[in-house]
């Protein structure tokens, strides 16, 4: 794993795709990582969901899960643990599932594994159940690139981290996927290891007319710029995008209204706000990165993208799984120009983040 030379969430979801499906052996589908430790695995959560070919199923077909080796990039025929599951109700969309390995799995440091899922029985063979696994798109194009494989708490760079399937069609063989898997390993000794970030939105400047990102760096660093993921969303708008850098601890502001460059209108891509002389951050201490453009109109206006990890589906509360993988201090919202910032009533419910990094 490769370490980031930024303070931030370089992290961004352009779409939350369906990363692969599969049925019976050979097809498979694979989540593929680089193990952080020497540990055991003692679960998975990851974001699936079911299709079909042919119509909607009733029950979910059962499926295997095991934990396999790396082998030139795809699942080694060596099974570590697994576990056979399914069966039951069929549940709505796609969300939050958790795998319990029962031998607990020993992991290596630094090597690289497979979650791997295929589908062992079903009862309907006109409906051919699939079990489908979902990944993100990453989203940027303008400015600084993304960070396809960053892991957001630890913001290390995985290049073991995208998925892969069975492809029972032309390839005959496992093909990889170069989307970022949604997934979050639990090791025995509590520690936790992902990508959990599953939701975006778009936040309109018009309408909120203030978004920040709160963070507190784990290191002295002296940064000279700052970056945000957004877009001009229609027309041009009648202001500028403005950068701000807050001190929490001191109430005062380290850089203040810089004007930001914007990728094309309707692109999304790295807005930037470069200091007007280098800034050193506290190791320990709260800063703001604000984003605001005053005189914007809700109907003319920047969006600034807004990403989650909320475990599990419709109203339920994230657990630890999602508060030990995010990145940072959450995203913030003011309606009054800057002078009070709260989370928005929206973000009650999971964890969020605004993609920003500052270098």
């Amino acid at each position: 794993m490769v370490e980031v030379s930024y303070i931030g969430n370089r992290f961004t979801i352009g779409t939350i795709t369906e990363h692969v499906r599969a049925g019976k052996l050979p097809e498979g589908v694979s989540y593929r990582f680089t193990s952080p430790k020497t540990a055991a695995l003692k679960e998975v959560y990851w974001c699936k969901g079911w299709g079909t070919e042919g119509g909607a199923p009733e029950l979910q077909p059962k499926y295997n899960v095991s934990i396999r080796p790396d082998t030139r990039g795809i699942p080694s025929s060596t099974v570590l643990d697994q576990v056979n599951l399914g069966g039951g109700s069929l549940g709505e969309g796609y969300g939050w599932d958790k795998v319990v390995f029962p031998n607990s799995p020993l992991l290596e440091a630094g090597k690289i594994y497979h979650v791997v899922a295929y589908v062992t029985e079903w009862t309907n063979l006109t409906l051919h159940p699939r079990i489908v696994m979902f990944g993100v798109r990453l989203g940027g194009y303008f400015g600084a690139p993304d960070q396809p494989f960053v892991i957001p708490r630890s913001q290390v760079i995985d290049e073991g981290l995208r998925g892969a399937f069975y492809d029972r069609g032309i390839h005959k063989a496992w093909v990889p996927v170069a989307h970022t898997p949604i997934f979050v390993l639990h090791f025995a000794d509590g520690s936790y290891h992902g990508q959990p970030y599953k939701e975006y939105r778009q936040y309109d400047l018009g309408y909120y007319v203030s978004v920040g990102q709160e963070f507190t760096p784990k290191r002295d660093v002296t940064v000279n710029s700052a970056f945000v993921h957004g877009r001009t969303a229609w027309s041009t708008p009648a202001d500028k995008l403005y950068g701000s850098l807050f001190d929490k601890a001191a109430a005062g502001y380290l850089a203040r209204n810089i004007v930001m460059t914007t990728p094309k209108i309707k692109s999304w891509g790295w807005c930037r706000a470069g200091f007007p002389a280098p800034i050193t951050l506290r190791s320990g201490r709260t800063y703001r990165l604000e984003i605001k453009s005053p005189l914007s109109s809700p109907s003319v206006s920047y969006e600034i993208k807004v990403v989650g990890a909320v475990i599990g589906g419709g109203n339920v509360t994230p657990g630890p799984e999602a508060r030990e993988t995010i990145y940072e201090n959450g995203a913030v919202f003011s309606r009054d120009g800057g002078v009070t910032w709260s989370k928005e009533p929206y973000f009650t419910v999971g964890y969020w983040d605004m993609p920003y990094f500052i270098t």
